[in-house]
């Protein structure tokens, strides 16, 4: 459920009302004529479920209103009070399936930029999973997969090709490639140090429960093409805190692979490690990109230059969806 909240100056109140009016699955239209106080603009809110939010946002964007922040959508929590009629209640749940393309967007938008906390998220991951797969501890592997925020820019990436947004693309794959690279770093670094103070023995070459990180097969393909379907979900779904764990079995192991067969000079095993990573990350991002391509031409086939003119918008306009961004 989305609360829609737009700020209008006094002569345009009616146009807005009038495009808001008769939208399915809207209700609860206010109108509070001069209660912005800075500007003295109206205020119009109203409620709408996630199955409507394309079209008001369409409506809205038609009116160009143009002053930052007059135009929001805010998703929230809902409980019926009053109990629903027997004919209300099925077995299939057709708004669960909804895609809210402004939301996905804002998402991509966030997620898709380079951070110094994202880099030190992915720098502790390295560590812990170097560790891990130095160590053959499955354990460990989990714990580094539960750090990552890897989930954020590959979902980015998906978005993009979706909605063939070069830049999206290029800026996603950059911080995805930047923070990968910084978790291989960080495994190295600790192999070495490990090496010079002779406090951990590590080894890839005997590796029995980590091996999947190092052997290129068919096998780590159709997981990460399953994990692009989840990860795509999960975003859509604001669950990325939970799916981004398991989403992070198909690179961070990997990625620290790299850096702990580097640091032991095994170059072979560090190009399997590389093949893995590589591998799993086209198969993300083709299983991802494909699972929200096909939800869009199924619910709302317009909505793909949507998201392409959404995401060529500079991100100030006014018509921004205030969803917090989620941290796996």
């Amino acid at each position: 459920m989305f609360v829609v909240r737009v700020f209008v100056a006094p002569d345009r109140a009616v146009e807005t009302i009038e495009a808001l009016r008769n939208i399915p699955s809207l209700h609860n239209l206010v109108h509070l004529p001069g209660a912005e106080v800075e500007h003295g603009d109206d205020l119009i809110t109203a409620a709408i479920a996630d199955s409507a939010a394309n079209d008001v946002v369409d409506r809205l964007r038609a009116l160009r209103i143009q002053r930052q922040g007059a135009v929001a959508l805010i998703r929230q929590d809902r409980t019926e009070v009053m109990p629903l009629e027997q004919d209300d209640v099925g077995y299939w749940d057709r708004s669960a399936d909804a895609v809210v393309v402004e939301e996905i967007v804002d998402e991509a938008r966030e997620h898709a930029r380079l951070s110094l906390t994202y880099l030190l998220y992915m720098a502790s991951a390295g560590v812990v999973a170097g560790v891990g797969v130095g160590l053959d501890a499955p354990v460990l592997i989990v714990g580094a997969m539960a750090i990552s925020p890897d989930l954020l820019p590959l979902s980015a990436i998906c978005v993009g090709l979706v909605a063939r947004a070069r830049r999206t693309v290029l800026v996603g794959l950059g911080t995805l490639l930047a923070g990968l690279a910084i978790a291989a770093v960080s495994a190295g670094v600790i192999v070495m140090l490990a090496d010079v103070l002779d406090v951990l023995a590590l080894h890839l070459r005997t590796n029995v429960l980590t091996a999947f990180v190092t052997e290129p097969s068919a096998a780590t393909v159709i997981v990460a093409l399953a994990a692009g379907v989840a990860a795509m979900l999960s975003i859509e779904r604001m669950a990325s805190a939970a799916i981004g764990v398991a989403i992070s079995v198909t690179t961070i192991p990997a990625a620290a692979a790299i850096g702990v067969a580097a640091g032991q000079a095994d170059w072979s095993r560090m190009t399997d490690a590389a093949l893995v990573l590589g591998s799993n990350v086209v198969a993300i991002a083709v299983s991802g990109s494909l699972t929200l391509w096909l939800q869009i031409r199924r619910g709302h086939p317009l909505d793909v230059p949507t998201m392409h003119r959404s995401l060529a918008t500079s991100s100030d306009r006014a018509q921004r969806s205030t969803r917090p961004p989620t941290r796996q």
